[in-house]
């Protein structure tokens, strides 16, 4: 009996290094592996940058720069890049604002093996580990953030949800949730559910209204035809101006 080969995998190698993109660091990984071209991508924890084998380092540093510059442009445009990357840190007593609401953060060093976060009166109590420390830490804290804060906050928006629906469509919903989600700011399943990002807490009213009306109309279309349009359309004639606020503003938002 005849065995398959097994395919050789390519070998890939990595260098991680540090790019300084217009005052501020970002983080990236460059690649060398077997592909016909170089190729620029935002990663979820680095820039990646893919180089093939075989290329001249006067050709790299060539690409490199065309690489820079285009990440400058992004940057520029707002596009948060260097957001994407870094995890504010706070200390004990910060204060922060979320929506027309304020919460204080006391912060308590542990030895457990995990943080945890809890809601009290309006002050966020952060129990956090001396086991994990660095980027780790602090994306553990925005994490318990959403999470304290949208479960303080989900009364109001299932209120909202349910008004909004009533006004304009009708609709049945099955649930509603806040989500820990940055890649979009809503979804809407087929069965009826509605998801929310909890960064939507940060964004004016109307652009939160705007996104809640956009998945309502889910309910409807499920997807983004012409007849899609014109639900959001009736709804809320002046849309277009809450989608430009969320491509300019939507990854400079948050905890």
């Amino acid at each position: 009996m005849w065995k398959k080969k097994a395919k050789k995998k390519s070998v890939t190698a990595k260098q991680h290094l540090t790019l300084e993109i217009e005052g501020q660091q970002v983080p990236a990984i460059i690649y060398w592996e077997k592909r016909p071209n170089a190729r620029i991508s935002i990663g979820k924890k680095a820039v990646l940058i893919r180089f093939p084998f075989g290329m001249k380092p006067d050709q790299e540093k060539q690409q490199l720069a065309y690489f820079k510059e285009w990440l400058a442009k992004q940057i520029r445009k707002g596009r948060g890049i260097t957001s994407h990357y870094h995890f504010r840190r706070y200390e004990d007593g910060d204060i922060i604002e979320v929506g027309k609401r304020q919460y204080q953060i006391r912060i308590e060093e542990t030895e457990n093996k995990r943080n945890s976060a809890r809601l009290e009166n309006g002050i966020i109590f952060l129990r956090l580990t001396k086991h994990i420390q660095g980027e780790d830490r602090w994306k553990d804290v925005k994490t318990l953030l959403g999470r304290v804060v949208g479960n303080d906050f989900l009364p109001e928006i299932k209120e909202l949800v349910h008004l909004l629906n009533q006004r304009h469509f009708q609709k049945n919903i099955n649930s509603i949730r806040l989500k820990n989600n940055y890649s979009n700011s809503g979804s809407c399943s087929s069965k009826d559910n509605i998801n929310l990002s909890i960064h939507l807490l940060f964004a004016p009213e109307k652009v939160r209204d705007y996104v809640i009306i956009h998945e309502l109309a889910h309910l409807t279309e499920m997807n983004h035809s012409p007849r899609f349009w014109k639900l959001v359309e009736q709804a809320m004639p002046d849309y277009k101006e809450c989608e430009a606020w969320l491509k300019e503003n939507s990854r400079k938002i948050g905890f």
